[in-house]
C-alpha cells in the first residue's frame, strides 16, 4: 500500500508539474507568434547606430551608424534623422543612397527646421509628420516626396498651443501630444487638417501617443506606466507591467503587442493579457523612437 501510495503521489506531482509548466506564460519570443522586427538606436556611436532586432527569435542585426529615430516606409526604406538633428533623410536598409528630406537650419524665419525631432510617415505613404521638440513644441507636416512644408500645427510663443509628438493613423488623421503643465493631453487632428480636438478623458501627465494599425487603440505613457485607450479617447486603461519608467510605445502590425523601451532593453506587451517578453539582446539606450514592422 506504501508503494501503491508513492506512486500515486509521484504521479500527482507530475501532472502538477506539467500543467505548472504549461500554464505559465513565457518569457522566450522563439515560443510565441511574435512576427516582424524592432527597429531601435542606440548611442554607442556618435550620431546613433541603427539596428533591428527580430520579434521571433531575438536575433540582432546592425543596420548603418549615424542614425537615429527611425520608422519604416512600406517599401522596407527607413525615415530617420541623420547627424542628430542635421535632416530627416529616406535611405535604404543600410543607409546608402541618403536622400535629405527636411535639413535642419538656425534662420528663425524657418522655425519648421529649427528642431527635427519624431519623424512618422503616414500609412499612405504621401506625408511625414515631425515636430521640433524640445525647443520648438510644433508638429510639421510635410510632403514625402519633396520636403515641402504643408502643415502646423501649434505655436511656439504661445504656451498653449503645443503639440508634439506625431503618431499617424490609418484614416491619415494624426494624434498629438499636448505639453506638461501647460496644454497636456492627446489630441486629434482630423485627416483633413481642418481640427483639433482634445480626445482624452482629462488624464494627467500623458505623453508618447502610438496609434495602433488598426486604427482602434492608442497607446500611450502616463505617469511612467503604460496606457491604451480606444481612438475616439474611451476605456483608458493603465497595463499593469512592473517596467522601469517604460517609454517610446510603438505596436506591433497586428495590434496586439506593445513595444516599448525600459532601462536598456525592448519589451514586447501583451495588451489583452498584460505579460511581457523581453529582447536579451536589445541595447535601446537613448531610443526616444522605435518601429516595428
Amino acid at each position: 500500500k506504501i508503494f501503491i501510495m508513492n506512486r500515486l503521489l509521484l504521479h500527482c506531482f507530475v501532472l502538477l508539474f506539467l500543467f505548472v509548466l504549461t500554464g505559465c506564460p513565457s518569457n522566450d519570443s522563439s515560443d510565441s507568434d511574435f512576427s516582424g522586427s524592432i527597429y531601435y538606436n542606440d548611442g554607442s556611436q556618435a550620431g546613433g547606430t541603427l539596428f533591428r532586432i527580430s520579434a521571433k527569435d531575438g536575433s540582432v542585426e546592425q543596420l548603418m551608424n549615424n542614425a537615429i529615430q527611425p520608422d519604416i516606409m512600406a517599401n522596407g526604406d527607413i525615415l530617420a534623422i541623420e547627424n542628430h538633428q542635421g535632416r530627416i533623410m529616406i535611405t535604404d536598409l543600410y543607409g546608402a543612397n541618403r536622400r535629405t528630406l527636411v535639413t535642419w537650419s538656425v534662420d528663425p524665419n524657418n522655425k519648421d527646421r529649427n528642431f527635427l525631432n519624431s519623424p512618422r510617415i503616414s500609412f499612405d505613404q504621401k506625408y511625414v509628420a515631425y515636430d521640433g521638440y524640445p525647443y520648438n513644441q510644433v508638429t510639421y507636416v510635410v510632403d514625402a516626396q519633396s520636403g515641402q512644408l504643408l502643415l502646423s500645427v501649434g505655436n511656439p510663443d504661445k504656451l498653449d498651443q503645443s503639440y508634439y509628438s506625431p503618431s499617424w493613423a490609418p484614416d491619415g488623421s494624426l494624434i498629438v501630444q499636448g505639453a506638461p503643465s501647460r496644454n497636456n493631453g492627446l489630441y486629434l487632428i482630423d485627416k483633413d487638417f481642418n481640427s483639433i480636438t482634445r480626445i482624452d478623458p482629462n488624464l494627467t501627465d500623458v505623453n508618447s501617443p502610438s496609434v495602433s494599425p488598426d486604427g482602434n487603440t492608442i497607446a500611450f505613457i502616463s505617469s511612467y506606466e503604460l496606457w491604451t485607450m480606444s481612438f475616439d479617447g474611451s476605456n483608458p486603461r493603465q497595463i499593469k507591467t512592473d517596467l522601469t519608467v517604460p517609454s517610446a510605445p510603438t505596436w506591433s502590425p497586428d495590434s496586439r503587442y506593445i513595444a516599448v523601451v525600459s532601462g536598456l532593453r525592448i519589451y514586447m506587451v501583451d495588451v489583452k493579457n498584460s505579460t511581457i517578453t523581453r529582447l536579451e539582446d536589445s541595447r535601446a539606450a537613448g531610443s526616444q523612437q522605435i518601429s516595428w514592422k
